[in-house]
């Protein structure tokens, strides 16, 4: 190991959630590119601190074989968390390059996502520190797709959702102004294991179309939109006994009497004649 790489691995050993936080801001190649240099366990400390979804796009970047060690190795809760992030086909290729004993557990944790907030929400969005200027926030808006209805979240050092800034708020202040000096409204955030079935009647819908998503550490890691969600489907009852059904049955009845009626009229015709 180079003089350079020893130091690096000895500052992250004394201060992780440090390291953790300058790496999350490097470009995932380059975070990879370190962290490629570093001994397993130093690899682990860190992926356990950085956001989910800075650590899946690192572990793309990342040889084979230390994919491998750092999900065989990373508690099976936050191992979880990292792959959902990933695309479909690069989820199972990681999955499937894993020994079966550890991959099945991965597998049946991620099986349970699928009715989770977890599974439905947008990963493609981002919070902005206190201390972002005005202009820098409004400029990244401009980079959004326009189909997009964009939401400004706001969150501390650590990436802890702190609330939403109103863009007619934000429109109106001066550029040069940080948004953490700006009011937030609060706003429910949904917790990424929740499950989803029963959220379609959640109040928040009534004044929002996206609500933010945190894990279990108040991290923003997602949003919700409320067109992923389903509407319960309703099946009528057969012995519901309203109306309609009653009118239903007394004409089923009805018709069928006057078949067995006419039918009855029509033998005691034939035997007179």
């Amino acid at each position: 190991m180079q003089p350079a790489e020893e130091l690096a691995q000895c500052f992250l050993e004394r201060h992780p959630d440090v390291a953790a936080e300058e790496f999350a801001a490097l470009p995932p190649a380059a975070a990879a590119a370190a962290i490629a240099r570093l001994e397993t366990s130093a690899a682990l400390a860190l992926f356990v601190r950085l956001p989910t979804l800075a650590a899946a796009h690192c572990l793309e970047h990342l040889p084979a074989e230390q994919v491998t060690a750092i999900l065989a190795g990373l508690p099976l809760r936050e191992a979880i968390n990292v792959l959902n992030r990933l695309a479909p086909q690069t989820r199972e290729q990681y999955l499937d390059a894993l020994p079966a004993h550890a991959a099945r557990p991965l597998r049946i944790g991620l099986m349970r996502l699928r009715d989770s907030v977890a599974a439905l929400m947008d990963t493609q969005v981002s919070a902005h520190p206190p201390d972002t200027s005005v202009q820098r926030v409004l400029e990244s808006l401009d980079r959004q797709s326009a189909d997009h209805d964009c939401q400004v979240y706001v969150a501390d050092a650590h990436g802890r959702f702190a609330g939403m800034l109103p863009l007619r708020r934000l429109f109106s202040a001066h550029p040069h102004n940080r948004v953490g000096s700006l009011p937030l409204t609060p706003i429910a955030a949904l917790p990424a294991s929740a499950r989803s079935a029963g959220l379609v009647g959640h109040p928040a819908w009534l004044r929002h179309t996206s609500l933010p998503v945190v894990d279990a550490e108040g991290r923003l890691v997602g949003e919700l939109r409320r067109d992923r969600l389903s509407e319960p489907e309703r099946t009528p009852r057969k012995d519901s006994g309203g109306p309609f059904d009653m009118a239903q049955t007394f004409l089923e009845s009805y018709t069928a009497g006057s078949a067995l009626l006419l039918e009855l009229l029509m033998k005691g015709a034939n035997r007179r004649g």
